[in-house]
Order: C-alpha cells, then structure tokens, then sequence
C-alpha cells in the first residue's frame, strides 16, 4: 500500500449515511478473529485503520448506531440503523477509526497490506478459496 495521502467516500448501501476519509491509512487488513467473523458473518472482516479527525461524516451520522462488547478489549461495531451496514467505528481506547473498506465506493487495489489473527481463520477458509469461481449466483451459468 502507498503511503500516500488517500481521499475516499463511502456508505451504507442504502444511502442514508455516506462518510468521506481523507488522509493516511495507518493499516488495512483482514482480520480473522472469531470476533470480527462473527460481527460480519463472513470469513473475514476488511478494515483500514485510521486517524478519527480524517473521517467526515457527510451525511446520516444518527442513522449510526453502535455495539461496544463489554468483553473485549477493542471490539466495537458501528452500522446503518436503517439497513445494517457496517460503518467507520471508534476504537474503545477512541485512539483509533476503523472503516471497513466494503464500504467504500472505491478502494484503492493495493489497499491491503496484511491479514491478522491468521491462525485464528475459520478452518473452512482455506479449502473455499479452492472451489470452483462463478461470475454470479451458481444457477446463472
């Protein structure tokens, strides 16, 4: 990933929050814990780690609501009240801003630079990136 300045826009994909970050990522990864697969019900979660004064929120930011799990040390989510969507979310520490990059309008293709808590993956990760690749939904071929 370029350390260059980024300008990026992003939302929900219904259209009531849309955000703008503008400055360095500081990461971008996919983390594998059981706690980001679990808030995102995929195998990974996507973020960008960045500063919170380079995230602007342009419109919709009462449309966010939040989930800090009292257990962990830095898990929060935030997303769209209105269609779920997942949305930039302060750190606990509120030291940092994590944008999750599907929710981005377009991200840049070296965005990421590394996957966390790898040995953490779900054990079916690994064999489904082997199977078969369909451009759409299977019955549309």
């Amino acid at each position: 990933m370029s350390n260059d300045s980024l300008e990026l826009e992003g939302g929900c994909y219904c259209g009531a929050v849309r955000y703008r970050f503008h400055g360095k990522s500081q990461a971008a990864y996919f983390c594998h814990c059981e706690q980001c697969r679990k808030i995102t019900g995929t195998a990974h979660a996507s973020n960008m780690q960045v500063k919170p004064s380079d995230v602007q929120w342009l419109c919709g930011e009462n449309s966010v609501s939040t989930f800090d799990c009292p257990s962990e040390r830095y898990f929060s989510n935030a997303f769209c009240s209105k269609c779920g969507s997942g949305l930039p979310f302060l750190s606990k520490s509120r030291q940092w801003m994590f944008v999750p990059i599907g929710s981005l309008d377009n991200a840049p293709d070296d965005l990421i630079s590394m996957n966390i808590f790898w040995d953490d993956r779900a054990n079916w990760y690994d064999d489904g990136l082997t199977q078969k690749k369909c451009p759409g939904f299977p019955d549309e071929e």
